[in-house]
């Protein structure tokens, strides 16, 4: 497949029409450009989370 670039606020619109809770928001933003499925453009291009300080869940 191949990596869509996007803008970070588009993303955050798209995903949101979708998503059924902020959390779940957030763990798809995550995901999808941590994984490299989504290239951030504008002033985010390149960005990734840094979930080495992330509470541990569960």
């Amino acid at each position: 497949m191949a990596t869509s670039s996007i803008r970070f606020e588009d993303l955050v619109s798209v995903v949101n029409d979708v998503a059924r809770s902020q959390e779940e928001l957030a763990a798809v933003l995550v995901h999808m450009i941590n994984s490299g499925s989504v290239r951030l453009t504008g002033d985010l291009r390149g960005a990734r989370f840094d979930l080495s300080h992330a509470p541990e869940l569960g």
